[in-house]
C-alpha cells in the first residue's frame, strides 16, 4: 500500500513538471528534456530498482580475493544486477 502512494505522488508530480515544461503542446522536444529534472531522476531511480538486464557477465583479469575466496585470473563471474540495487552495508557511503 506504501508503494502505491509514492507512485501517486511521484506521477502527480511528473504530471506537474510537464505541464510547467511543455505547456499545452501535445510533444516533448529535445530542449526540454534538460529542464525535465524529475523525471530524468525517476527514469534512473526505476532503472537501478528494476535493471532491464538480470546479470552481467565478466571475465577477471587478474587473481584476485573476494570474502577470503581466491578467484584465479580468466574465470569467467556473473554479476546479479538486481541484487546489487538492493544490498545495503553501514560501511557504505551514502547516497545524495
Amino acid at each position: 500500500m506504501f508503494l502505491f502512494f509514492i507512485v501517486i505522488f511521484s506521477l502527480c508530480r511528473l504530471v506537474n513538471e510537464v505541464d510547467e515544461v511543455v505547456g499545452h503542446r501535445h510533444y516533448i522536444t529535445s530542449d526540454d528534456l534538460p529542464k525535465l529534472t524529475y523525471m530524468s531522476q525517476l527514469i534512473k531511480e526505476t532503472l537501478r530498482l528494476y535493471p532491464p538486464a538480470s546479470s552481467i557477465g565478466r571475465k577477471t583479469r587478474d587473481e584476485c580475493v573476494l570474502d577470503g575466496h581466491v578467484i584465479p585470473a580468466g574465470t569467467n563471474i556473473m554479476v546479479m544486477s538486481l541484487s546489487c540495487s538492493f544490498i545495503w552495508s553501514p560501511d557504505m557511503p551514502q547516497r545524495n
